[in-house]
């Protein structure tokens, strides 16, 4: 179980040590609860960047993409669209293959139909 704290979030035995959640983690936190899972991904963004922590940054717009992409909700396509554009810039612009591969993953999901 995931827990939420003042200084990062607790996943099961793992603490995050200060950083925010990635959207991933908070999530499973939220347990379905978008307003929240918005707040903490919004949130690890915001704190990224502020930091100039690219590759960070980089990622958790892949992590929150993933999840976007997953939700469905309307205009989430779009808005993960856009994530993944951004991600894949930095992966390309830094030489970060791996997480270029992830994020074109992701972007496949968005381009496969969705099932009735």
């Amino acid at each position: 179980m995931s827990i939420p704290t003042a200084g990062g979030m607790e996943l099961g035995s793992q603490r995050t040590a200060g950083r925010p959640p990635t959207p991933r983690e908070a999530n499973v936190a939220s347990h379905g609860d978008r307003e929240r899972f918005e707040r903490h991904a919004s949130e690890a963004l915001a704190r990224n960047e502020a930091l100039g922590a690219v590759t960070w940054l980089a990622s958790t717009q892949v992590d929150l993409a993933y999840v976007l992409a997953t939700e469905g909700f309307a205009g989430d396509g779009d808005r993960a669209a856009d994530l993944l554009a951004a991600c894949l810039a930095t992966c390309h612009e830094r030489d970060m293959p791996a997480l270029a591969n992830r994020a074109e993953s992701v972007r496949g999901r968005l381009a496969a139909p969705s099932s009735p």
